[in-house]
């Protein structure tokens, strides 16, 4: 890894405690290599901005958070053909582990490494989707920073019209 400076992850980092304990293993061996984990999105020019105005204190201080991450292309079969490895069981797989991750990123982001998730809840159904996946979650977390709080932050399907 000599030659090697950076090395950018993105989802899914790892999957089991013995991957995470490797890629901790790889971080504190190459101390003059920069390891970061991120969400692309993170790094578009409306994302950046919205960092920058939020950490000026321009906003003041969290007191409720809502953040919502829909990919309603789950409610098209088609989709779910092409894409069943992004619904293999939880907690490998499922809208937590393909979507639920990006919230997480974006709360990180704007609020730092201290929140909390204080509870959890993955539902939906598909006969074509294993029970053991999940179509739709919901996590709320505690800002242990700030003291915010989120009831519901939510990742996969968007209801279904009608």
């Amino acid at each position: 890894m000599k030659a090697i400076k950076r090395i950018y992850l993105e989802k899914p980092v790892c999957s089991t405690p013995e991957e995470e304990a490797s890629i901790r293993k790889l971080v504190a061996s190459n101390p003059s290599v920069k390891f970061q984990v991120g969400y692309q999105y993170l790094f578009t020019s409306p994302v950046r901005e919205a960092l920058a105005l939020w950490k000026s204190g321009k906003l003041g201080k969290p007191v409720h958070l809502d953040m919502k991450y829909y990919h309603s292309d789950y409610l098209k079969k088609d989709y779910r053909d092409r894409r069943v490895t992004r619904l293999t069981p939880a907690p490998d797989g499922g809208a937590m582990a393909d979507l639920g991750s990006h919230a997480i990123s974006f709360l990180i982001a704007f609020l730092g490494d201290r929140i909390r998730i204080t509870g959890a809840l993955q539902a939906g159904h598909f006969d074509d989707v294993t029970d053991e996946s999940d179509l739709f979650s919901q996590i709320s977390v505690y800002d242990e920073t700030s003291h915010a709080a989120a009831p519901c932050h939510q990742a996969g399907s968007a209801p279904a019209p009608g």
